[in-house]
């Protein structure tokens, strides 16, 4: 089953994207914080498989900050997607923040070499761009239902809590350890800093030899 989310007007034509239950024949995800869109437009069909992502190199964040988008098949996919355009299927997938602009342009879509390969050459130009084009107004679609994004990232962030809280709990024991040694080095600075300041002759006296 399809739930509509859009018609896009793009430079390649008319292109229905549309979000698809779970149940439906493509959504495959057995993931309740995975969405799969059905696009389909002039020379274009296919799924790409949405779901949120942590990206390390935000920082620490409480919710997820980034989206994955999954078009075609590769390597390390972790999920799933069959986006077909101008008759090339292609094969990869994205790693975008969530709140800030993308640099579209620079972004390379990769082709599939046939049924039995994940990975491939470059796709054409033309393709590429077309690609890019869908990509975008599928990650704008998902973004733009604020109430589906949160659940979708909610239900993530559930999936990701236990491995996160023990991550932090490491982060936590080392940072304690790291405190203790800084501070038993701080009260021996400080102590230095006493003998030299304020009982620099007391302690130069009590490093003179015995009187005989």
């Amino acid at each position: 089953m399809k739930t509509f989310t859009c018609v896009a007007g793009l430079e390649s034509g008319t292109t229905s994207i549309s979000r698809v239950e779970p149940g439906g024949i493509q959504h495959t995800s057995e993931h309740p914080w995975v969405t799969t869109y059905w696009v389909e437009g002039p020379r274009v069909h296919g799924t790409i498989e949405v779901a949120p992502s942590y990206r390390d190199l935000d920082g620490w964040h409480f919710m997820p900050t980034g989206l994955h988008l999954t078009y075609g098949p590769h390597q390390y996919a972790q999920y799933n997607g069959s986006l077909v355009v101008n008759g090339v299927p292609l094969a990869g997938s994205l790693e975008l923040p969530a709140d800030s602009p993308a640099q579209w342009d620079t972004i390379t879509i990769r082709r599939t070499l046939g049924p039995s390969s994940n990975s491939g050459s470059t796709a054409p130009e033309a393709t590429q761009r077309r690609a890019r084009e869908i990509l975008r107004a599928t990650f704008e679609a998902h973004i733009a239902n604020e109430q589906h994004a949160f659940e979708t990232a909610a239900a993530y962030a559930r999936h990701k809590r236990t491995e996160r809280l023990e991550s932090l709990r490491r982060a936590e024991a080392a940072a304690r350890q790291a405190f203790d040694h800084a501070e038993t080095e701080l009260r021996a600075v400080i102590d230095r800093t006493i003998a030299m300041e304020s009982r620099f002759e007391q302690t130069l006296a009590a490093c003179a030899p015995a009187a005989n």
